[in-house]
């Protein structure tokens, strides 16, 4: 397995660690004009927590089934968010006196701490040639979106801001099961944490002074996961409300089923029909719609797509909601035979309101005014930047504060090296969607990765 298809698998939600490896870059001052507000919540997006882009197997699993085991690891999110949201179990209306109102709404306060290297960039020959599912359009006449809080924002500490609950993981894991045709018993559940991986208190009663201590650790915020190993497969859920089954060896794949990393765009649409028809029966969806995204190329002129399916009923902020909350995402591996499936469920329980949001106009001014937040190093930028591509999206890694929509403006950059074709280098550039006076003014990222 290359590094590539190593990202692909643990990943990043939106694709920026491949990126970011892919790109790498020196410690910068990030481009920041005037919107200290905007500027922190945009953070949130270009420097977000490195996600699990986890791939998945569908709902009709053929009995003899296997498929590759994934080495089990703590999230390796890119960035430490906080902010003034609401701290309550059951989402309930903030109190006045203890945070800031607009217009009855709390004002979202962010402070960003952030490490890592590399950028967010992407290689087309042209950006015509980015596939986007996404259901919003510039036409979208949409006055308001919701910001939900993360109730389980993981930090830098290794810590969770609300402790893992194992009765309702293991309920997730069950219900993800079920939709895969498959059942395991209770006591073969191993627990997680960030540390340690699976562990039992005698794993780890001699790594602290005391038992007490011991008991404390397990009893923390540090536990996030439950595995299943069935020695043929792998079953995970995670405190964030996502599941993942991996397969090994991975399940064989009927000819022309499956795709490889850098197959053509339409060997991918053929595939998402054979999956829609054969795996995507349990999981629940009304109208399930097929995303075959990406189309851009990497250093060696190699183009990668994604697949994954979300379901496009209801109203359009609904459809907006299911594709970036709710998804399932299939892998294969080199030889086209099914590695991985992962149904992605991020938690939307604890609603902070629902914001008024800049129209895809005050966004691009935003932008071409230099109120955006980037981590393309600012000597690559234009000088009269230009915004080539625009979609709304919502940034869900598991350290964010809170789940707010952005806008993500692709804009050609100038990079520090040559190319010997005629591929261009495009930079993502995040405005946030929010409008600035519900964001609070905010402690600034200087821009630094280490």
């Amino acid at each position: 397995m290359n590094n590539e298809e190593l990202f692909a698998m643990l990943g990043d939600t939106e694709d920026a660690l491949l990126e970011k490896a892919e790109h790498p870059s020196p410690p910068k001052k990030i481009h920041w004009k005037r919107y200290a507000g905007i500027a922190a919540c945009l953070l949130l997006c270009a420097c977000g927590a490195a996600w699990f882009l986890r791939l998945e197997k569908p709902a009709h699993l053929p009995q003899d089934s296997t498929a590759p085991t994934v080495q089990s690891t703590a999230p390796s999110d890119d960035s430490v968010i906080t902010g003034a949201l609401v701290p309550t179990e059951q989402a309930a209306a903030p109190t006045e006196g203890t945070t800031e109102f607009c217009n009855g709404l709390p004002v979202l306060e962010v402070t960003c701490n952030t490490g890592g290297m590399g950028f967010e960039g992407y290689e087309f020959y042209d950006i015509s040639e980015l596939k986007s599912e996404n259901p919003w359009h510039e036409d979208a006449d949409l006055q308001t979106l919701p910001v939900f809080e993360n109730y389980h924002a993981y930090d830098h500490a290794s810590s969770l801001a609300h402790p893992a609950q194992e009765e309702v993981l293991l309920e997730r894991l069950h219900e993800f099961a079920a939709a895969m045709n498959i059942s395991f018993d209770d006591s073969a559940a191993e627990r997680h944490t960030m540390q340690y991986g699976a562990l039992t208190l005698e794993d780890i009663v001699d790594k602290f002074p005391s038992r007490e201590e011991a008991i404390a650790y397990i009893e923390s915020g540090t536990f996030y996961m439950l595995t299943v190993n069935s020695g043929s497969c792998v079953l995970e859920a995670d405190v964030w409300g996502n599941a993942r089954i991996s397969y090994n060896p991975s399940v064989n794949l009927p000819q022309g089923a499956g795709f490889g990393n850098h197959d053509a765009y339409e060997v991918y649409v053929k595939a998402a029909e054979y999956f829609q028809d054969e795996y995507l029966g349990g999981f629940g969806m009304e109208q399930p719609t097929a995303c075959v995204e990406g189309g851009d190329y990497n250093i060696y002129g190699e183009v990668s797509h994604s697949l994954h399916f979300y379901d496009a009923a209801g109203d359009l902020t609904e459809q907006i909601l299911h594709y970036n909350f709710d998804t399932v995402r299939i892998a294969c591996d080199d030889v086209r035979q099914l590695m991985l499936i992962e149904q992605k469920r991020i938690d939307r329980s604890h609603k902070v309101g629902d914001y008024p949001i800049l129209t895809v106009e005050e966004a691009k001014a935003a932008f071409a005014a230099g109120d955006y937040l980037s981590t393309v190093p600012e000597e690559y930028c234009m000088d009269t930047p230009e915004a080539a591509y625009v979609e709304l999206i919502y940034r869900t890694g598991n350290s964010e504060k809170y789940y707010l929509p952005y806008y993500r403006i692709y804009a050609e950059i100038s990079p520090d090296f040559e190319r010997t074709t005629a591929v261009r280098n495009y930079g993502a550039f995040y405005v946030p969607a929010v409008r600035p006076e519900y964001l609070k003014n905010a402690e600034l990222w200087d821009g630094r990765f280490n």
